[in-house]
């Protein structure tokens, strides 16, 4: 199997201070990954 296995993928280069990139989950206090699992009745 070779690196283009699933067709072509682009890359996407992202830098650190681009507008789309969350600081929070990068850094592990992400509130979207903290409370996914939770169910509120």
């Amino acid at each position: 199997m070779d690196a283009y296995r699933n067709g072509d993928v682009r890359e996407v280069n992202r830098k650190y201070y681009d507008h789309d990139v969350s600081r929070l989950y990068l850094s592990g206090l992400c509130p979207h990954e903290f409370f996914q699992l939770t169910v509120f009745s």
